[in-house]
């Protein structure tokens, strides 16, 4: 990060304005105004700057990983690999892999840590990849050697890993920016060799699984601080409820955005203060009033957490990794949720997004965002998951989309079953038609 000041004074050493302009490794450049009223010297100017980039240096740069290659994890037998782009999103039949690559994240995420001494775990942060470490390798077959590599702007690690009998996973390779370790001489935890700190080989996430909890008729009080919207979304309640009481715009935000979408309907929350102190939240329109969100069809309720997230303020960067987020949802609003991830990108770009969707409104929705010029072909990746019964694995394959939205290739079977059935129908019209001489 190269950082530049200048400081414009209302009343010379005491009060003024500095001027902060920040380029970050991306090159992207960043002006920051700060307006103080004390007395600032030249000394004291540059000891203040140097204190404030410290802190700013985690707001403007890329630290997390941003390239994956793995082979031998699950159904993925062949080397695979995904670039981790601000919106990346997995299609594909059912089985065939994409929750397996949705999951790799909380796992790498964990490993990556060194906060535990075993080298991988088959449950990171409550998401599960199987019951036991067998079931992280290909065939469940203990012959057979894991292999990953993460990348980030700066640093590369290249691991090798196998499982015994016993289910204890083992560190066979370990090649850290080029220089590789007596694997039997070195300790680890997770993925970290000892003496070895990664700098920006980490990935912070929030994932979201495709279940989202019920509401519950009413909620207490929390004064919990929250970064993370749950596995379930149970967090995107009390979250509402504190915006009401901070007034801090979230819950108004969220409101609006249902207004727009969900025909006139806004959210709201309001207090209960007898017989005990509590919280509802509720919907309620032009002409009706206050419904409990319990009594609301599951379509609204399932997509709000999906919306609170991405109004969450994130002052790092955060990969939210989404399963299914149209569960639920009329195929017409597909899309505006779609559009909802990629506003929220544009709004903050330390929100980065992995989702895995069967949705094609909802695949639409982003190459057309593409075409319309409102976000960059570079922002985005699709990637098609596909299970080949012939090799019985996985693949992993990317379908670029250039500059008009359109796409290089698309794969067979994919979003085609309007076209077929509507085939199917007239096909069957005309073998009703009676035979005219």
């Amino acid at each position: 990060m190269n950082l530049r000041y200048q400081s414009v004074l209302y009343n010379p050493c005491f009060h003024g304005i500095l001027n902060l302009i920040i380029t970050s490794n991306r090159q992207r450049k960043y002006t920051v105004h700060f307006y103080y009223s004390f007395p600032l010297n030249h000394v004291s100017l540059i000891s203040f700057i140097l204190i404030l980039a410290n802190r700013l240096t985690v707001l403007f740069q890329t630290l997390m990983i941003n390239k994956i290659f793995f082979s031998n994890y699950k159904s993925f037998k062949s080397k695979q690999e995904i670039d981790l782009k601000p919106i990346t999103i997995l299609i594909g039949k059912n089985s065939s892999g994409k929750s397996a690559i949705s999951k790799l994240v909380p796992l790498l995420s964990d490993s990556l840590s060194g906060n535990f001494s075993p080298v991988m775990k088959w449950e990171n942060y409550g998401i599960k990849l199987g019951l036991s470490n067998k079931d992280l390798v290909y065939n469940r077959a203990i012959t057979s050697i894991l292999d990953f590599s993460v990348f980030s702007e700066e640093e590369e690690l290249q691991i090798s890993i196998g499982v015994d009998r016993k289910d204890k996973a083992n560190i066979y390779k370990w090649v850290y920016n080029g220089k590789s370790v007596d694997v039997a001489k070195t300790n680890f935890k997770g993925f970290k060799a000892h003496g070895i700190n990664f700098k920006k080989l980490n990935v912070n996430f929030d994932y979201i699984g495709p279940f989202r909890e019920i509401p519950r008729p009413s909620y207490s009080t929390t004064f919990e601080n929250y970064n993370k919207i749950g596995i379930t979304g149970s967090n995107a309640y009390p979250i509402l409820i504190q915006s009401f009481n901070s007034l801090d715009g979230l819950l108004n935000s969220v409101s609006n955005w249902y207004e727009k979408n969900f025909e006139g309907w806004r959210i709201d929350v309001i207090e209960i203060t007898a017989p005990e102190p509590s919280y509802q939240v509720v919907f309620s329109n032009k002409s009706i009033s206050q419904i409990n969100i319990v009594n609301v069809g599951q379509g609204m309720n399932q997509a709000l957490p999906l919306i609170v997230r991405t109004y969450m303020p994130d002052e790092q960067e955060v990969r939210i990794v989404m399963e299914e987020p149209e569960t639920h949802l009329h195929p017409a609003a597909h899309g505006n949720l779609a559009q909802r991830f990629v506003d929220s990108y544009i709004e903050n770009s330390n929100r980065k997004y992995l989702i895995e969707t069967h949705s094609q409104n909802f695949v639409l929705r982003m190459r057309r965002m593409v075409a319309e010029k409102k976000l960059k072909k570079e922002d985005l990746a699709i990637y098609y998951v596909d299970f080949v019964e012939d090799t019985s694995e996985s693949t992993l394959k990317l379908i670029p989309v250039y500059d008009d939205g359109s796409v290089e290739w698309w794969p067979d079977g994919i979003f085609t079953e309007t076209l077929t059935e509507t085939r199917a129908i007239k096909d069957a019209q005309l073998k009703d038609k009676p035979n005219v001489d």
